[in-house]
């Protein structure tokens, strides 16, 4: 490359030097020689007023940018440029950080690397992220270095914690004016002929042993496992209509007990 530079100095066949300054004429080129021994136009305008730089008549490998011996800037032979490295492996390929002081618009996609994430805000802070791991990524919404909310790579969603084991995980309260539960087997079977309801007498057995009623999950349960809404909704809705049967079955006994008072009263009179 020196051997080149020397010679772009002494084949400057109209060029006018003066001081340290050299001029060409439009539509002439500074020439140089690459490893095969071709000759290309390396330097200069055009007729088209086009500055071309690099190699126009034959291949060449990069274009490399140097100062103090260290290369800054590639442009390799398929026209990518790297910032940082001299392999660049995409148009644009920067080691380090960058910074645009405006938009940065992609037709495509923007790929981020492992465990990498787009910073929104100054400082060490991360605003929006997306890391991988051995078991698949997930997307992060950061307040400072804390996911406050993550769509895991099974399209779980977390909000407040990490885990990730149903569609949507909560650590902490939801307010809403209207949540809807889809719900199957609803108790309405309770009012069936066939329904076999328990005497209060086996209810009662079963709250001494359990210490809770039949089909209602215990408080250890509830604790370890978390509350199904759907299914406790129906659950309690069965215990009312066992309790409306039970009131019908006591209203009725009453009833029997009334009438039988009545007609035990007309025959003491009597």
């Amino acid at each position: 490359m020196k051997k080149h530079i020397f010679t772009l100095l002494t084949i400057c066949i109209t060029a006018s030097v003066f001081g340290q300054n050299i001029y060409l004429n439009n539509a002439e080129y500074i020439n140089l020689k690459n490893s095969s021994n071709q000759n290309t136009r390396a330097l200069g305008i055009n007729s088209s007023n086009n500055l071309y730089f690099g190699s126009v008549d034959a291949p060449i490998g990069s274009i490399l940018f140097n100062n103090n011996g260290v290369n800054f800037l590639t442009i390799n032979s398929a026209g990518s440029v790297g910032i940082g490295t001299t392999s660049p492996n995409y148009k644009l390929d920067v080691i380090g950080n960058a910074r645009f002081s405006s938009e940065v618009v992609a037709k495509t996609s923007i790929y981020l690397g492992d465990i990498n994430y787009i910073r929104l805000s100054s400082g060490a802070n991360r605003e929006l992220g997306v890391n991988y791991g051995i078991s698949g990524g997930s997307f992060n919404f950061y307040s400072g270095t804390t996911s406050q909310f993550r769509i895991n790579s099974n399209g779980n969603v977390s909000i407040g914690t990490q885990a990730s084991g149903e569609k949507l995980e909560v650590n902490g309260t939801i307010r809403s004016k209207k949540v809807k539960v889809d719900a199957n087997g609803w108790p309405d079977y309770v009012f069936t002929s066939d329904y076999e309801l328990r005497t209060l007498n086996q209810v009662e057995d079963f709250i001494k042993v359990n210490k809770h009623l039949p089909g209602v999950p215990a408080a250890k349960d509830v604790e370890t496992n978390g509350l199904d809404l759907g299914s406790m909704d129906a659950n309690l809705l069965k215990k009312v209509e066992e309790l409306t049967l039970y009131m019908i079955q006591l209203n009725k006994k009453g009833e029997r007990h009334e009438k039988e008072n009545r007609n035990m009263k007309k025959r003491i009179e009597n």
